[in-house]
């Protein structure tokens, strides 16, 4: 070796040894190690220089597949965390709708059976004012009667007048759509009606005579439809109306009439109490379908199927009404009063309050997710093998 000529085993010694020290110690070392060569101190500390700079003669550690396998689960199990609490509050929201649904049908249903009680009720005490009870005989006898006149005779009697009278202060007291009284073929023997309503005069078939089943209340029962189309032609305005049937009773037990009258329908029976928004109520018959509503093919959506079948029930599982607008309801069979009473809510207004639980949650597994995902790059990059200096 020249002596010009640095000793390179003396320079790889002493910056191994350097290495070792905490960087305090380091220039005492050198000063002592070197004794005074300031060449050979000047090249250990250009090594050290880079050493510190670059960290390339620390051995790095290996490549942890494990560690990569843990961060990858992590993940896993967060995205499986955030779609079970996503489903867990999704089945929680549509459980506690379908619950207040329930309530809301079961109070609507009540109401409803509760108004068309009075209706049948009203029925019963009219059917047993003896005025009424004397106007129907004396039209009974009248009806029967083989006389060529006895239609006209029957439109002209006094009985005739006060009953379109008590009729006339019905319609104008808002009370009723329509009174009458009928023989046992179904025949106006006198009454009056609401405009709109069918027009019949004394001696002509009661329109819905047929549909109430008077042979019932020859027997004794009350009988009420469920609401029908006021019109006469199930169009006009869309009010309905219900009809109910009361035989009168005469002193001697006979039955000289029947007493069909007509009900406004109520249409706040099923409006009562706060709606939720989205939330719809509706009225169907034995058939499925909307009261007063014009026949109409088609299938039907899936609560109307259950009053159809006269079952009660609910379902928080979404169903497409008969819009095809995705809800969940609940539904209740009236069986007296041959109606069905549904309940039903948006499937979106029902998950509209979960949107932005939804979002936040969405937002800090994506976080999550990012911070785990830079960890693995991390990793991967820090376990690159080394390049080897020599000094």
């Amino acid at each position: 070796m020249g002596p010009d000529e640095l000793d390179r085993a003396a320079v790889k010694r002493l910056f191994l040894e350097a290495t070792g020290l905490p960087p305090g110690e380091r220039e005492a070392f050198l000063d002592h190690a070197c004794a005074g060569d300031a060449r050979l101190a000047a090249e250990v500390r250009s090594l050290l220089g880079f050493h510190d700079s670059r960290t390339l003669l620390r051995p790095a550690p290996p490549p942890s597949p494990r560690r990569r396998v843990l961060a990858l689960a992590a993940v896993g199990a967060l995205l499986l965390a955030a779609l079970l609490a996503d489903a867990a509050l999704r089945r929680s929201a549509l459980q506690d709708a379908t619950s207040a649904l329930a309530t809301r049908a079961d109070e609507r249903a009540a109401a409803v059976a509760a108004w068309m009680d009075a209706c049948a009720a009203n029925v019963r005490a009219r059917a047993a004012d003896p005025a009424l009870i004397d106007a129907a005989q004396e039209l009974a006898a009248l009806a029967t009667r083989q006389e060529p006149d006895a239609l006209a005779r029957l439109r002209a009697a006094p009985a005739a007048g006060r009953v379109a009278d008590l009729a006339a202060q019905g319609v104008r007291d808002g009370h009723l759509d329509l009174l009458a009284l009928v023989d046992r073929d179904g025949r106006l023997l006198a009454g009056g009606s609401a405009p709109g309503m069918p027009a019949v005069q004394p001696g002509e078939q009661l329109a819905r005579a047929n549909r109430l089943a008077l042979d019932d209340a020859w027997r004794g029962a009350t009988l009420v439809l469920p609401p029908e189309p006021r019109d006469a032609r199930g169009g006009g305005s869309g009010a309905l109306t219900v009809y109910a049937a009361a035989a009168l009773v005469a002193p001697g037990g006979e039955h000289p009439a029947a007493l069909v009258v007509a009900f406004p329908w109520d249409a706040a029976l099923l409006a009562g109490g706060e709606a939720a928004p989205g939330e719809a109520m509706r009225l169907l018959d034995g058939r499925g379908r909307e009261c007063g509503a014009a026949a109409a093919g088609g299938d039907l959506d899936r609560a109307a199927s259950e009053i159809a079948a006269r079952r009660s029930g609910s379902s928080s599982a979404p169903y497409a009404d008969a819009q095809g607008t995705p809800v969940i309801g609940a539904w209740r069979w009236l069986e007296a009063e041959g109606v069905g009473v549904v309940a039903e809510r948006r499937l979106a207004d029902v998950l509209a309050p979960l949107r932005s639980v939804q979002a936040a949650l969405l937002l800090l597994l994506a976080g999550a997710a990012t911070y785990l995902l830079l960890a693995v790059w991390r990793t991967a990059r820090d376990a690159r093998p080394p390049r080897e200096v020599r000094p």
